[in-house]
């Protein structure tokens, strides 16, 4: 949530950590990414099929980066995006602008995942700092 470079997460005795953590997140969201990122899954029987398309936008000047695919359940134990698998991560060598890669995956459906509550995200991290260069979470490819 916060590019992967907090080094923990805490609470407050109020509750709340927006005041603390709203000022970081503008911050780096405000830093723009090297990297355009779609991707799309489709089911079949209990196999997902998910499919990454990432695209250079601007020089990339990080060596070790890596795509992370997250499968996450909607709702389990009462929390949104609850990851429930990583699949196997890939490197991502992209370094000029338009160059491009595509990185399918797949991923058997584990009984007792709620189908319907299933979601795909995808992370571009450098390895090295940690940061999060870009994320995509997959559309459902009903075609």
């Amino acid at each position: 949530m916060f590019d992967g470079v907090m080094s923990h997460v805490g609470g407050q005795d109020s509750g709340s950590m927006f005041a603390t953590y709203h000022p970081i997140y503008l911050t780096r969201a405000a830093i723009p990414s090297p990297l355009e990122m779609s991707s799309a899954y489709f089911i079949d029987g209990d196999e997902v099929n998910i499919s990454v398309t990432v695209t250079a936008d601007a020089q990339i000047t990080t060596a070790n980066n890596y795509l992370h695919f997250i499968v996450v359940q909607d709702d389990l134990h009462a929390h949104p995006n609850m990851a429930v698998a990583m699949l196997q991560p890939e490197s991502l060598e992209l370094s000029a602008p338009g160059e491009f890669v595509t990185v399918n995956r797949s991923v058997t459906i584990d009984p007792a995942w709620i189908v319907e509550d299933l979601a795909f995200i995808i992370l571009a991290q450098d390895q090295s700092t940690k940061e999060v260069l870009q994320a995509t979470m997959a559309s459902a490819d009903y075609a």
